[in-house]
This record gives C-alpha cells, sequence and structure tokens, in this order.
C-alpha cells in the first residue's frame, strides 16, 4: 500500500511539473478560472499534489481527508457561503471513517447536490468499481496515478455542463 502511495504521489507531481513548464497549455484551461472544487482524498501528500495543480488555474480549492469530512465541508460552505458552492468535487473511493460511495450516497439525497459533479477516483479501479461509481451516483472517473490532461479533460465535461447558457 505504501509503494502504490508513493508511486501515485510520484507520478502525479512529475506530472504536475510537466505541466508547470508548459504555461501556455495551462493558460488554455480557463474553464477553470473562477471555479471552487473540493478535493477529497485520505493521503496527506495527494491532496497538496490536486491542490497545488489547480491553483494554477486560479480554482479555489478545499479538501477533506475522507468522506464524512468533506459533507461537514460542504454543509459549513453551504452556510458561511451560499454565493459561492462547489463547482465539482473530485472523490477518493476508498477512505477510512466514510467512503467515496458513502459519501456520494449522502450528497445525492440532499437536492441541491442532485447535480453537483463528482468524480470517482481509485488506484485500484477495476471494472465493477467503475460500474460501481455511476451506480452510487458519482458522474464520471479518474484512475490513480492521475494523468492531469484526463482529470483536466474530465473536469471541463462535467463543469461546463453545470454552466448557464
Amino acid at each position: 500500500m505504501a509503494d502504490q502511495y508513493h508511486k501515485n504521489s510520484v507520478a502525479m507531481a512529475s506530472s504536475t511539473a510537466t505541466h508547470q513548464q508548459d504555461a501556455g497549455r495551462l493558460n488554455n484551461r480557463a474553464f477553470l478560472r473562477g471555479t471552487k472544487i473540493l478535493i477529497v482524498e485520505d493521503f496527506e501528500l495527494n491532496r497538496n499534489l490536486f491542490k497545488t495543480f489547480l491553483l494554477h488555474f486560479a480554482t479555489d480549492v478545499d479538501t477533506a481527508e475522507n468522506g464524512l469530512h468533506a459533507l461537514q465541508l460542504i454543509e459549513r460552505n453551504q452556510t458561511e457561503n451560499p454565493s459561492s458552492p462547489y463547482d465539482a468535487i473530485i472523490m477518493d473511493i476508498h477512505m477510512p471513517v466514510m467512503n467515496g460511495y458513502e459519501a456520494t450516497t449522502r450528497l445525492r439525497a440532499i437536492e441541491e447536490y442532485s447535480l453537483l459533479p463528482i468524480i470517482g477516483l481509485s488506484a485500484t479501479m477495476m471494472d465493477n468499481e467503475t460500474k460501481d461509481c455511476l451506480k452510487y451516483g458519482m458522474n464520471d472517473f479518474v484512475r490513480k496515478p492521475v494523468d492531469v490532461d484526463e482529470l483536466l479533460t474530465v473536469l471541463a465535461k462535467w463543469i461546463s455542463r453545470g454552466q448557464p447558457e
């Protein structure tokens, strides 16, 4: 498990460094500018890598270490910043306390969050897990180690669907 964690972190860090060098390419991802994204991931290093990467796009990023913490942050955000809801959630599937499936199920039961884009994330994404992501209400999924182009493509697909025309 520690080896897989290290591989995930190194792969994302390497990908992030490559993309940081390509400033023109980063600027082409304007759809993220002004968005608010919640990252739900149990490994702190991975949370920080996601956050650092997304901050390059002028994105407001919050992080949670498990599904329960995510639900608490979403509720607090709704109370304290009702005019600034989350535009998307990147949700790890396997976490302690509350996994991504349970957190997604609970969010989908609340009308305000029924259409909120939730992107599942897993290093062990097998065929049954991809089906489970959709079954439990996630909109899409990305495998670890994360390919940042794939992540951005998936975010663009779902964030743009929620924008007014």
